[in-house]
């Protein structure tokens, strides 16, 4: 592992994803992260190519980490009720 280590250049990182992956995402709102230690912080340098068609995510980065994908959720949870 090399601290610090940057890229000169950002570099394009392609994400091919299906339907069920992101079952409970908003599409439009997919975003890269990475773990900076204390928290999930956006890892674009750039912008966002986002082909929901294809279902693709293009992201330039400027370093490597451990990289999640996350979003708006439509997921709900609601209290269960007994009588």
């Amino acid at each position: 592992l090399l601290e610090g280590f940057t890229l000169n250049e950002p570099m394009i990182l392609t994400i091919h994803y299906t339907d069920v992956e992101i079952l409970t995402l908003d599409e439009s709102s997919l975003m890269l992260f990475w773990w900076d230690g204390a928290d999930w912080v956006d890892a674009v340098c750039g912008d966002y190519v986002r082909d929901l068609d294809n279902n693709i995510l293009q992201v330039p980065i400027c370093h490597f980490s451990d990289f999640a994908i996350g979003g708006v959720s439509y997921e709900l949870f609601l209290p269960i009720l007994t009588k």
